[in-house]
């Protein structure tokens, strides 16, 4: 997914999706200059323990579905 896309979806801006790289907290796919996360980061990043911390909406995760294009 496009990190636009995970903001979207999570309700946070791309400015905390990129501290949350630094951090750690999110792994990326950088590919011909465009940032992408796995669903498998994204999910193993709202399952750390201070995802409910930081206000993660955790339970969009089951009806989470990847932008078809």
């Amino acid at each position: 997914m496009a990190l636009s896309e995970v903001a979207a979806l999570l309700r946070r801006s791309e400015r905390t999706l990129r501290r949350w790289r630094q951090d750690g907290l999110l792994r990326d796919v950088r590919l011909g200059g465009s940032v992408w996360i796995r669903r498998s980061d994204l999910e193993r990043a709202l399952r750390a323990d201070n995802a409910e911390d930081r206000g993660i909406p955790t339970d969009e995760l089951a009806v989470m579905e990847p932008p078809r294009r």
